[in-house]
């Protein structure tokens, strides 16, 4: 028998997203770094790589903090040669030659050949914060941490951080390693550097305080509104070396490069230097616990159905193995090997960068990327074992969307908006399978209806806090992350138990110390289920420390070991 008679006739309707580049509609693309250092190039040839130059400039330049420089790019898009245009700031450019030699531009091709090409950019440099500071990693009422400006700060190959402390006191507070600032940097500002710049063993702090400017060598006040001139530096109070013994416990050394100063008025008294600048102390905070919220700003979930996936995605509870609040994406063990949550977790970074397209179209780069989609519509031929004897293409059209993504959602999204049809019928067979749904079109509504739901609640999100919160910016990139399988950055994961530990142990236990918590959180995950974990965690007071502790038959031995 010819099978071919007997042949099955049918069309397919395929649908394809993609992402492609949109072309700059300006002749300028900036570019930001996290020093604040801002650098401006022609849109083309594309910059792809740069090292943005150390902050250089002193506060009475007269170079306005900018630099302009001519670039020679080879046809391999490396630099080849660099050179000043008009007067520069010397110490400026000196920096700024560095970076630029390090730069890597995209090809420029003319007649299907890379050529060299020339170009020009544009550097802008802040002007220095007062007290050495350059960016803030911790603040409160009264004191805030910042990284040391000009220079690295963290040096993570030798274990080692540099950064400053700025106290709004008055002038007669103790600024040595008193056991007030002991418990004060080891509950509070050695967690957030850890954090930051990580390992780290030894930290050099400089102690300030807010509203004064003390000089280097004459030690003269002036006040912090006021410009250095000249060769004028400003020099902290202290210097203190902060290192780890090797039991783990902190050691604490006033340095003498600045002297061994405890306090301002101590300073002045040495000096016999009259008050210059009139400081008051500054009420401490009355809440010593920062609550979840102050930790992270707040993200407004009141009535919302997926509150608890958004949550756990926000606060970066996840990729913490049996300890994450949401399973992973993928899960061999599963039914087609992704998860309910992975499902979820995909149909919300879908809904984010379709709400923030939506809704935030000033707030994309203009590198953003814009959606296509291709529907394909294909005549398959297939013989009576099912075989395809023939497949034709009998139309394609390719639509725009109207969305637009960041490039490295792109395509992310794409992935997850191609697999729709497959992850839409694994949810309804597992809704068939476990009873949650009687039919096949009852669980494809219920399908629908979710996705729908989801979409409504991001946009809702969005609206809430506005297109260019850091609680918008911390969701999206927490929901690539998780989706990509990785983990969330340092600065986007909240460690619940971590964070409460360090502020309320000693209370609990008088014995333990802040640093006491990563052995007394290795010991009750070793010992608590999940489940038991998680309610400790969500309630960290002293009657839920006691029950978790007398949980299991000998915790409390191990518990003891950590004090």
């Amino acid at each position: 028998m010819n099978h071919l008679a007997i042949a099955k006739v049918f069309l397919t309707t395929l649908s394809c997203i993609y992402a492609y580049a949109i072309p700059e509609a300006f002749a300028e693309a900036k570019h930001e770094s996290e020093r604040r250092v801002v650098v401006r190039t022609a849109d083309s040839p594309k910059l792809i790589k740069f090292s943005a130059p150390t902050p250089a400039r002193t506060e009475e330049s007269k170079a306005n903090g900018t630099i302009k420089a001519r670039v020679h790019i080879r046809p391999d898009g490396y630099v080849s040669d660099v050179q000043p245009i008009g007067r520069n700031d010397t110490r400026l450019w000196m920096s700024v030659e560095k970076a630029l030699r390090q730069w890597q531009y995209q090809p420029t091709v003319a007649n299907g050949s890379a050529v060299a090409a020339v170009t020009e950019v544009v550097i802008e440099f802040p002007r220095p914060a007062p007290h050495n500071s350059g960016n803030v990693l911790l603040e409160t009422d009264t004191y805030y941490v910042a990284e040391h400006a000009g220079e690295d700060w963290c040096f993570p190959q030798a274990d080692k951080a540099t950064v400053n402390v700025i106290f709004r006191a008055a002038a007669d507070k103790d600024l040595s390693a008193t056991p007030e600032y002991r418990r004060r940097f080891e509950a509070e500002i050695w967690p957030v550097i850890e954090r930051a710049c990580n390992p780290i063993t030894t930290v050099f702090v400089s102690n300030y305080l807010a509203g004064v400017r003390v000089l280097g060598y004459e030690h003269a006040e002036i006040p912090e509104t006021e410009l250095l001139k000249g060769s004028q530096t400003e020099r902290p109070i202290n210097q203190l070396l902060i290192y780890k013994n090797p039991s783990g416990a902190l050691e604490y050394k006033m340095m003498a490069d600045y002297g061994t100063y405890a306090s301002l008025a101590e300073l002045r008294a040495a000096r016999g230097q009259q008050a210059i600048v009139t400081l008051t102390a500054t009420a401490p905070r009355q809440a010593p616990t920062l609550s979840e919220e102050e930790a992270f700003p707040p993200l407004q979930l009141q009535g919302l159905a997926h509150s608890r996936q958004i949550k756990t995605l926000y606060l970066g509870q996840f990729n913490l193995g049996q300890f994450s609040r949401m399973t992973p994406v993928a899960d061999p063990t599963k039914l087609a090997i992704i998860t309910d949550d992975g499902i979820t977790g995909r149909k919300l970074l879908a809904a984010y960068v379709e709400a923030f397209s939506d809704r935030c179209p000033d707030s994309l780069s203009s590198n953003k990327i814009a959606i296509r989609e291709t529907i394909t519509r294909r005549s398959q031929r297939t013989n009576d074992v099912g075989v395809v004897v023939s497949d034709e293409i009998l139309s394609s059209v390719t639509n725009d969307t109207g969305i637009f993504a960041e490039p490295r959602f792109a395509q992310a999204y794409v992935s997850v908006r191609n697999s729709d049809s497959f992850e839409a019928l694994v949810t309804i067979m597992r809704q068939l399978m476990t009873k949650r749904a009687s039919s096949f079109g009852g669980a494809g509504l219920s399908v629908l209806s979710e996705v729908l739901e989801i979409g409504a609640e991001m946009r809702e999100l969005v609206a809430r806090h506005g297109c260019k919160s850091p609680q918008i910016k911390r969701l999206g990139e927490n929901i690539l992350s998780y989706v990509k399988m990785q983990s969330p950055k340092p600065e986007y994961s909240f460690d619940a138990f971590a964070y409460y530990c360090r502020r309320t142990i000693t209370a609990i236990i008088p014995q333990a110390r802040p640093l006491s918590c990563p052995c007394i959180q290795k010991a009750l995950q070793a010992s608590l289920s999940p489940s038991q974990y998680w309610v400790l965690e969500d309630d960290f007071t002293e009657q839920r420390f006691l029950i978790s502790a007398l949980a299991k038959v000998g915790l409390p031995q191990k518990l003891a070991i950590c004090l």
